[in-house]
């Protein structure tokens, strides 16, 4: 009789801790940033505006036509109607996506962006006081 109340206590217990454990059940996978982002809103407080921050040098306050490529290579190359030649710089991101930093061409600085929310169709990412918004193209 005690056999088999410890053997359906120790039953019991290892199925319990099975369950918990959920190691047979899905894992969430992080959201990449790898591929084409199209800029939706930028929201801009700042003095300085997007000359600020180097990527974005060059470029006015519309930036409806300005596209961004994360690349496995760790290329980003941002393009738009208003400049022929497309902008490349390298970036890197820290293993869970909540920084992303971007070094433009050798001599410039590297802005760090904070990542305020990514999943499969949205980035948005802030720099000081100036918010993005990014939306995943197809």
């Amino acid at each position: 009789m005690k056999t088999r109340t410890l053997a359906a206590a120790l039953l019991a217990a290892t199925t319990l801790a099975l369950l918990a454990c959920n190691w047979f059940g899905k894992k969430e996978a992080t959201p990449s940033i790898i591929g084409k982002w199209k800029v939706t809103n930028v929201i801009d407080s700042s003095a300085t505006g997007l000359t600020g921050i180097s990527i974005f040098h060059g470029f006015n306050a519309d930036t409806s036509n300005v596209s961004i490529t994360f690349g496995l290579d760790s290329i980003l190359i941002l393009t738009s109607a208003e400049k022929p030649a497309n902008d490349t710089a390298k970036y890197f991101t820290d293993s869970s996506y909540h920084t992303i930093v971007v070094k433009g061409d050798t001599g410039s600085k590297a802005d760090s962006y904070a990542v305020k929310n990514l999943n499969d169709t949205l980035l948005e990412v802030m720099k000081d006081s100036v918010y993005f918004q990014l939306k995943r193209l197809p």
